[in-house]
């Protein structure tokens, strides 16, 4: 059985970037597993109104995509620096232990947030074969107003057909309606969908998300 983990960032990262493989693995049988590395919770940036009404987005986001397994880091969002990564390192090596993920899901590690490019450093050291055995592919994804302004241009090679899967998606991100915006802003729903058109034009799908592999473990006979 294939196990997916998907380590986002911040929440929305998930469904942005991997909203529609997530359900698609699901729905084909696999078990899934997120890691929210930081929260509001320990940034004194935002106040408690923000911070109740994320909660309560965070909750309804997990019961929607029906994660076997959800993981809350609580680090600092947008707080985060290089002194950090061992700690992540530790605690998202833990998280691979516990659930034994054959396939990982990973920020690019050249978007514009730090965050996610500390987090990416952190989360990619804990995928080596010798000490997580059990991974068996790594991905990146490209997330909406993060990858867009990356220092480096993402160049997909793996595409997944969600078309099936693209309303459920965006009533997902619906859930997240605070973190989103009105057009020119990068992060909204007419952005977000004409870029599964786009993805999928490539391999005359109707809706896709696209991702750079990384690793995959293949037997030779």
């Amino acid at each position: 059985m294939k196990k997916v983990l998907i380590i986002a960032p911040h929440p929305d990262d998930e469904t942005l970037g991997a909203g529609g493989t997530l359900l698609k693995y699901k729905t084909n049988g696999a078990q899934t597993a997120c890691v929210f590395v930081t929260s509001a919770r320990k940034n004194k940036d935002f106040d408690a109104g923000f911070i109740a009404a994320r909660e309560k987005e965070i909750k309804a986001v997990v019961a929607a995509y029906r994660f076997d397994k959800y993981y809350d880091l609580d680090f600092p969002a947008a707080k985060l620096t290089p002194n950090d990564t061992v700690a992540l390192i530790k605690a998202i090596g833990d998280i691979i232990k516990d659930f034994e993920p054959t396939v990982v899901l990973l920020p690019f590690d050249k978007d514009v947030h730090s965050d996610h490019r500390i987090i990416f450093d952190a989360a990619w050291s804990c995928t080596k074969s010798f000490r997580y055995p059990s991974v068996k592919q790594v991905m990146m994804y490209e997330t909406v107003s993060e990858t867009d302004f990356a220092t480096e241009e993402f160049h997909p090679d793996t595409f997944v057909d969600i078309s099936d899967f693209i309303d459920e998606k965006m009533k997902i991100l619906s859930i997240y309606d605070s973190q989103m915006g009105e057009p020119p802003f990068p992060r909204n729903y007419e952005r977000v969908k004409a870029l599964a058109v786009y993805r999928g034009g490539v391999f005359s799908m109707r809706y896709a998300e696209a991702f750079r592999l990384l690793k995959r473990e293949e037997t030779c006979v």
